[in-house]
């Protein structure tokens, strides 16, 4: 699924043809549910799309999203929600695990689990790591902005690679030991 800069949801099938469109209030995240379907948190709360493209809440008591919502489901099917300010955590029943606030998040956020640890990253360059129990582990911010596109990858080597570009100023590569930035969740 993508979101337009119009707020424009299109679901995508697996050969490429438009399978549903649709409009939201304002933006939001995307994940693939275990079983396939796909997730959508978004300031109205948290939906499930099936594959025919009907919509339905997924879970009635999730925190509303919006600009900086973030979801992330991992293959142990627990689920993350960042709804801009707070990660809540739940099991694979729904049920609250935890929660731990991140105040003064800006931009277009992502949830990537590494491990035992979660990884959010902000478009403005904000990076925070949190062990899966909620314990926060570092943090740093890179350059970013508005404009600026941020990504990642864990290395073999243990080396976070972080990737920084916008169209004014190009790209930027740094690397992050990850074991010495998560080292305060042992």
């Amino acid at each position: 699924a993508i979101i337009t800069q119009d707020r424009t949801i299109m679901t995508i099938t697996r050969s490429g043809g438009l399978q549903y469109t649709g409009h939201l209030r304002d933006t939001g995240s995307f994940a693939t549910a275990t079983d396939g379907a796909l997730l959508v948190y978004t300031r109205g709360g948290l939906w499930r799309v099936d594959k025919q493209g009907q919509w339905r809440l997924a879970k009635e008591d999730a925190p509303a999203g919006g600009g900086s919502s973030a979801i992330l489901v991992t293959p142990d099917e627990r689920m993350y929600l960042f709804d801009g300010q707070i990660l809540y955590a739940f099991n694979r029943d729904g049920l609250a695990l935890w929660q731990t606030p991140i105040p003064n998040v800006q931009g277009m956020t992502n949830l990537t689990v590494y491990g035992d640890k979660l990884l959010l990253s902000s478009s403005y360059g904000q990076l925070f790591a949190l062990h899966s129990d909620g314990r926060r582990c570092g943090q740093l911010r890179v350059y970013g902005d508005a404009t600026t596109r941020l990504y990642h990858e864990l290395g073999r080597d243990n080396v976070l690679r972080v990737y920084s570009g916008n169209r004014l100023l190009g790209a930027h590569m740094m690397g992050i030991d990850w074991q010495v930035f998560t080292s305060a969740c042992g």
